[in-house]
């Protein structure tokens, strides 16, 4: 409860319809914990571009590559077949996505995302949460990633006001984060000492 998420690099969103204040009207139909959603109109009108792709008799042919279908993207996924892959495969999907104007091809960690071609990221996503969330400001976003498409997140995250943060896990540093952590058992050590400093619902300064 109390949470909002954003999946699909941002093309879905949902966030917790907000109480109101003592005596204030609430919003028509809303009663607290309820969740208002969004989905990208126009992502549904690329699914069909998206099918040819995870169709392609090329990729469920080849050992160690499979497709991950998540409805309004696509994950091409080379772990199991190694990092020698990725360059071929990159080739492959590119030749099939060049013939597709409605949608795009990215690099994703040991993989390759296919979307619409809407000029949406996690980016425009965290600023559309902040836009629902905190329409006032007051408060800052804490954003933490490990993979490329975190980066277009991570430079929204700059343009915030402090103390909003950006923090890459892995990747050798690179990627345009304020700071960058080794791996997750670092990332879960910042975490558990902010809660430990600051519980998650506070408003004012930290005691």
């Amino acid at each position: 409860p109390g949470l909002a998420w954003a999946g699909n690099h941002g093309l879905e969103l949902a966030w917790p319809v907000a109480a109101p204040a003592p005596g204030a009207a609430k919003a028509a139909g809303a009663t607290l914990g309820e969740m208002a959603g969004w989905v990208h109109p126009g992502a549904i009108g690329a699914r069909g571009g998206l099918e040819v792709v995870a169709r392609a008799p090329q990729l469920s042919s080849w050992p160690g590559v499979w497709v991950e279908d998540k409805r309004l993207t696509l994950t091409v996924h080379y772990r199991q077949a190694g990092p020698e892959v990725g360059p071929k495969l990159g080739e492959l999907l590119a030749g099939i996505v060049k013939r597709r104007p409605d949608i795009e091809l990215c690099r994703g960690k040991m993989s390759y995302e296919v979307r619409p071609r809407l000029g949406w990221d996690k980016g425009r996503a965290v600023l559309r949460l902040v836009r629902e969330l905190a329409p006032q400001g007051g408060w800052g976003l804490f954003y933490a990633g490990d993979d490329e498409t975190d980066d277009d997140a991570l430079r929204a995250v700059r343009r915030l006001p402090d103390p909003s943060v950006g923090i890459m896990v892995g990747r050798g540093g690179e990627g345009p984060a304020d700071f960058c952590l080794q791996d997750t058992d670092d990332l879960l050590e910042v975490l558990e000492a902010l809660a430990a400093e600051r519980p998650w619902h506070a408003r004012g300064p930290a005691k």
